[in-house]
């Protein structure tokens, strides 16, 4: 048993809500073709105060993995972008927004996230993973 799996069990119904949200909204996106990989995006969850939220935020450090995406916010502002779509999902009661949205920083030509300072820059977890090697 992992140290995340208690969490993890709790978590699955939100988890399974707002990743059909982020999948259907990633999905409009590939239609208007703004979007190709699913890297190529940031997600904003907008989730009200409660045990969705609680969830998530247990998570938070694994949310972009499990999503497949290079960046996950929850409860931010959603800023002023080229594009952005949304879907709403529905968690604990609670009624919640789902955002895919451009990608902020550049693409990491190791992992191919897009959290990476520059273009052609390593991220700092590749960075520091190189560093070792």
């Amino acid at each position: 048993m992992t140290h995340l799996e208690p969490e993890l069990r709790k978590a699955v119904p939100v988890l399974m809500s707002a990743h059909a949200a982020i999948k259907a909204a990633s999905e409009r996106a590939r239609a208007e073709k703004v979007l190709g990989s699913s890297l190529q995006c940031s997600v904003i969850l907008q989730v009200p105060d409660g045990k969705a939220l609680s969830s998530l935020k247990g998570l938070a450090d694994e949310l972009e993995a499990m999503f497949v995406v290079s960046s996950v916010d929850l409860n931010t502002e959603v800023p002023e972008s080229e594009w952005g779509f949304s879907e709403a999902f529905e968690s604990h009661g609670s009624k919640c927004l789902a955002w895919v949205l451009p990608p902020r920083e550049a693409k990491c030509p190791r992992c191919w996230r897009y959290v990476a300072p520059k273009e052609d820059e390593l991220c700092q977890r590749c960075d520091e993973v190189v560093a070792k090697l």
